[in-house]
Parts: C-alpha cells; structure tokens; sequence
C-alpha cells in the first residue's frame, strides 16, 4: 500500500511492526491528494498519516507513516487501498534565483536593506533560492512610482521571483507599490492575505514570474506568510487567490496573548 501511494522522489522504509514510514529523497515541496487520504483512511484497519499538502520538507525528512493496525486486513480491503494510486506526489525545488526591491526614506536604506536581506537570505537558501540582487527605490512621495515600475520591470526581466519590501508595509490595494506593478504591465492577484502575521501580503505576476510584496513580518525569524508562499511559488505554482484564501482555516500562526 506504500508503494502505490508513493509518487517519485519518495522513498518506504522496510515494514516492521504493521508499519512503513515514507520519507522525501529531495528538498521539495509534498503534495498530498486530501480527498482520496480521507477515504483511504476510512478503510478498516488502514491508516496514513502525513505532513500537511504544500509542506516544504528537506531530504530525510519523514513526509508519512502507514500503520495497519490489526494483524491482518481482508484482501477485499487491500485489493480497495491499491486502487487509490498516488496520494502522495512530491515537487522537488529547482535552483531560483530572487531579486530583491526595498523602498524607504533615503536615511533608513542601510537598516532596512540589512533586516530584510538578513532574515530573507536564509529563508531563500533553505529552499535552494539564491537572493541574487537588491535594489534600493526611495519613496519619498508618489512621482517614484514610475522609479519603482522600471525596478520590478527590470528584476522580472532577470530573475525568477521578485520580492517587494519596505521601511513600511503595503498599505493599501491602490499604494505605490501596486500601481508601479500595474504601470509595468504586471496584473494584481490579490492584496491581504487571512493569514497573521502576513494579513498585508501583495501577490502579483510579471507574465509568469510572481511578485511578492513582503509584509514586515519577513524580516522576523518567526514563521508567517512569506514561508506560506515561497515554498509554492519557487516550486512553480501560479497561486491565485483562492489558493491564499483556502490558508484562513490555519492561519493563525501566532497566539498572541489578551490585554
């Protein structure tokens, strides 16, 4: 049954115990088909348990364990498990290169360039994402909007993803930072995630290549949106945003204590 779960790039231990753990041969993001998981684990006696679809995992990593728990099931019930091919796909992570677009007043550039591309370059290289370039667009008042268009038009021109931050955080849907998007020609997918931190993400696309404006949680070591989505993006997926809305249910991602 773990085998015919299995899609490439994963690997089953041997059996021991009614038991076979499944584990990544690859840094990539899993996919789990939820639907058919469900129903297999409706099965008498079969039971698989995995990370969450979309998780990005190095390799090693244990993505899944299958335990059958009697000493034995029908062959009615293993004729059923089999039936349900490949729960469990796996997407391994290319080498990316991300080009990085920071705005501020002029007198913060070296405090903002030096949080973002701290906090960022490790998250990117985890994910085998190089942070190839930074830029630096100062958004003194609005006739920098066309400053900040030829930036992203640049960057998306030479690399494979492209992140938006800044001394303060995209405020609005019609800020700077979008419209320099829409002025270069690229198209909005949506603005405000249910995620937190991360409620004032930016996700946009350049053609193909996706545009991230990064709330200011990115500089945080803490986990928040910007490890939601790069995973996915640098894997190739197109989110769009039904994708960002399906991350409400688990989208909090700190408790933060009542005053």
């Amino acid at each position: 049954i773990a085998a015919a779960v299995c899609g490439i790039n994963l690997r089953c231990s041997k059996g021991a115990t009614g038991r076979v753990n499944i584990y990544a041969d690859a840094l990539g993001v899993l996919r789990v088909d939820v639907a058919q998981l469900f129903a297999l684990n409706r099965l008498t006696g079969v039971t698989l348990a995995t990370l969450p679809t979309n998780t990005a995992v190095d390799k090693g990593k244990m993505v899944a364990t299958l335990k059958i728990i009697p000493y034995a099931i029908s062959a009615e019930t293993l004729t059923t498990s089999l039936q349900f091919g490949t729960l469990l796909t796996f997407t391994p992570l290319p080498k990316r290169n991300v080009g990085l677009i920071l705005s501020g007043s002029p007198a913060a550039k070296e405090r903002i360039v030096r949080s973002f591309e701290n906090a960022l370059r490790p998250r990117l290289a985890a994910l085998n994402a190089t942070l190839a370039a930074t830029n630096f667009v100062p958004l003194d008042d609005e006739t920098d909007e066309q400053l900040m268009a030829t930036a992203i038009q640049t960057y998306a021109n030479e690399h494979d993803l492209v992140i938006l931050a800044g001394e303060t955080a995209i405020q609005d849907r019609y800020d700077i930072a979008p419209r320099a998007i829409e002025r270069m020609g690229g198209a909005i997918e949506i603005f405000g995630a249910p995620v937190d931190p991360g409620n004032l993400l930016l996700l946009a696309y350049a053609g193909q290549i996706p545009i991230v404006g990064a709330p200011g949680c990115a500089r945080s070591p803490k986990d928040n949106i910007v490890d939601i989505v790069l995973p996915r993006l640098l894997a190739g997926d197109h989110l769009t945003q039904n994708d960002m809305i399906e991350y409400a249910h688990g989208g909090l991602l700190e408790d933060v204590p009542e005053r």
